[in-house]
């Protein structure tokens, strides 16, 4: 499957505007997360004014949205099932409950389709430090979900989900010393 980025507009866009969903950096985070070293790579296409167009290009899976499958449960089930296989590969999904960004394939086999906001886990980070693209990521999800936390105060609804999101978050960004950081990054 080819991704092109387009913005809402549908117009071809460039991803130098968001460093976090570059080809070359989710191909390495898709790869990882599917433990298959040929899932996604980065392409270049041509658009109609002949300009090159950075692309990405994945595996395409027959499959379903974890929400497609209509049980709650299994959802719940699944998701967990996808994040532990995440945490096992030293990464984390900060939209995980994106609906689309986790597939289950005919066999039952999970599958991670987005990766623009998936980063080394907090504890990997001990031994590498985050891309300039990760940084760049959080420092915008943490003014996101206090936006989001503040809005919820002000109706007199305390939201628990991105209190805790924002919590995660700064726990994730504590960095370790350079004494912790035996390699300088762990991946584009």
């Amino acid at each position: 499957m080819v991704k092109i980025p387009c913005n809402k507009d549908k117009v071809w866009i460039d991803f130098a505007a968001l460093p976090n969903a570059h080809p070359v950096r989710t191909q390495y985070y898709l790869n990882r997360a599917n433990d298959e070293p040929d899932f996604a790579r980065a392409g270049v296409m041509t658009n109609k004014h002949g300009d090159s167009v950075d692309v990405f290009v994945t595996k395409y899976i027959v499959g379903s949205t974890l929400e497609d499958l209509f049980d709650d449960e299994e959802v719940y089930r699944l998701r967990t099932k996808a994040l532990m296989q995440l945490d096992a590969r030293g990464l984390f999904m900060h939209d995980a409950d994106v609906i689309g960004n986790i597939l289950v394939d005919r066999d039952g086999r999970i599958y991670f389709i987005d990766a623009d906001q998936m980063v080394i886990a907090q504890r990997q980070r001990l031994t590498c430090a985050p891309s300039f693209a990760t940084e760049e990521l959080e420092a915008v999800l943490e003014i996101q979900y206090q936006a989001m936390a503040k809005r919820a105060m002000k109706r007199c609804r305390r939201d628990n989900d991105y209190l805790r999101r924002l919590s995660a978050l700064r726990a994730m960004r504590v960095q370790p010393t350079a004494m912790d950081i035996t390699a300088a990054r762990c991946g584009p």
